[in-house]
């Protein structure tokens, strides 16, 4: 069975007890809030450390320097967001309306408005996943835009040749690459031997696990993704093996 995308949630509200309030009405309907942040900079921060974010929602009439949208158009992520305010004046919707947000909710908020808005975003998650983000397994996930691996919430170091192997694995979308064909992309600019590509590729299965990087002699490697990931490569490129692919 396909695993379900699962929205996590970020709330940005000045107002700490109506942030813990909003909080606590999601987690009972059974999504994952993050955490709240009440001031641009804890937003800022809390976007770096959790890249998976995929929805936000943002009080407009922040107790700062800046506005909620203008922090929206700011912050480094391509979540969608749902607007929370006190006010309806035809500025600040056509503001607001500018950034294609989930919805508008009007304080004080109705739960039903809530839950009928968390369920458009749940299906436009479904429908249009975020392309920086790719959950590899239940414990890793890799964030695109910055090439950052993380084991849930935690950053793991990963540079070099082994970075490169991982990025080659996850463009293949579950698809075997010959060996061919990562030495040829990884050893470039120096000759390797293949004990050097088997040693790296030793490394990397150790760190991510033998469940999620596969091994066959005949085929070569591959991720184990799950399979709303996978996809058919061309058979013509498939046939070249010391060609790229991707």
């Amino acid at each position: 069975m396909m695993q379900r995308a699962r929205l996590h949630i970020l709330i940005v509200e000045d107002e700490t007890l109506l942030a813990l309030n909003l909080a606590t009405k999601i987690q009972k309907e059974g999504y994952d809030v993050i955490d709240y942040a009440t001031t641009p900079q804890e937003a800022f921060d809390l976007i770096e450390t959790h890249p998976h974010i995929n929805l936000i929602l943002m009080d407009i009439h922040l107790n700062d320097t800046i506005d909620g949208i203008a922090l929206y158009h700011k912050l480094p992520t391509q979540a969608p967001v749902i607007y929370l305010t006190a006010y309806t004046d035809d500025k600040t919707v056509e503001a607001a309306l500018a950034t294609n947000p989930i919805g508008y909710l009007v304080k004080p908020i109705d739960d039903k408005e809530l839950l009928i808005l968390l369920k458009l975003a749940q299906k436009n998650l479904e429908e249009n996943p975020l392309i920086h983000h790719i959950q590899l397994n239940e414990e890793f996930h890799f964030d695109l835009r910055h090439n950052f691996l993380y084991s849930y919430d935690k950053k793991i170091s990963l540079y070099g040749k082994k970075l490169n192997l991982l990025k080659i694995l996850i463009d293949a979308k579950g698809n075997y690459v010959p060996l061919s064909v990562l030495e040829e992309m990884l050893y470039q600019d120096a000759p390797s031997s293949p004990s050097s590509l088997r040693t790296l590729i030793y490394r990397l299965r150790s760190l991510l696990g033998s469940d999620l990087i596969e091994t066959q002699r005949s085929q070569g490697v591959r991720l184990n993704l799950p399979k709303q990931l996978h996809t058919s490569l061309n058979p013509t490129l498939k046939e070249q093996k010391n060609k790229e692919f991707w």
